[in-house]
């Protein structure tokens, strides 16, 4: 079956294996705030932010995913679903078992437009 099924779902297979990766494991990922989350695989971008004192970036990898990229609001929907990725790393790292509810509360999340 599989190791992260909160994660699983949420994110992806793919999505959630290279979030995985980048934090190096899970325990780091599942101790990470939704922030870091969000601009994950974006750290030229954040650190030349820093350098020459220009916005931020609003997501990294997570852009890959169809809820953020089929969408306007990137930046709104990137912060929403590294959210999401945080909780559902939470629980797959401390408890090990699909929470059904929290995935139906995500998806509902996902399906209402944000403003």
């Amino acid at each position: 079956k599989d190791k992260y099924p909160n994660l699983e779902s949420i994110a992806g297979p793919i999505l959630g294996s290279e979030l995985i990766l980048l934090s190096n494991g899970i325990k780091n990922l599942a101790n990470s705030p939704a922030g870091r989350i969000q601009i994950l695989g974006a750290g030229k971008a954040f650190y030349m932010s820093r350098k020459k004192n220009v916005p931020g970036p609003k997501h990294g990898i997570i852009f890959k995913h169809p809820y953020v990229h089929s969408s306007k609001e990137r930046g709104k929907r990137a912060r929403v679903l590294a959210g999401k990725i945080a909780i559902a790393s939470r629980i797959d790292y401390y408890k090990g078992l699909e929470n059904k509810e929290f995935l139906e509360n995500a998806k509902k999340s996902f399906s209402k437009v944000i403003k």
